[in-house]
């Protein structure tokens, strides 16, 4: 099977590093997945990645805000997840704080309303 894109994913819950490697890997994506930052670090010195999926509530000295502007650094695109919502919520026309740190990293966000990905080859 031909890899159509290479995924560095920095997750350190170990069912949903399991989740997203089955789901990518069976889509044909090349996927590399990590449990923290020294790791990305490691990866990103190691090879190129088109995008990087990274858990924004990472413990440790890194967080995922922190890990988006060093994926950035490299050239690589950059998705931040989180089951917390409150990291991405917007109101009256103002972002949180953690929102603003995020887009100001690099990262795209989308809030409110479901992103339609199978026009980009990905499935939501």
């Amino acid at each position: 099977m031909t890899r159509i894109c290479r995924i560095l994913v920095v997750e350190d819950n170990d069912g949903i590093r399991d989740f997203l490697h089955a789901l990518f890997d069976d889509e044909g994506y090349h996927i590399t997945i990590v449990v923290g930052g020294e790791q990305m670090r490691a990866a990103l010195a190691e090879d190129r990645f088109d995008v990087a999926l990274i858990d924004v509530t990472l413990p440790g000295a890194d967080d995922g805000f922190t890990l988006a502007k060093v994926a950035r650094t490299t050239g690589c695109g950059v998705i931040l997840v989180t089951g917390n919502a409150r990291h991405f919520r917007f109101g009256e026309g103002e972002r949180t704080s953690l929102s603003a740190e995020a887009l100001s990293g690099g990262a795209a966000a989308r809030a409110g309303r479901r992103v339609d990905c199978r026009n980009q080859g990905l499935r939501a």
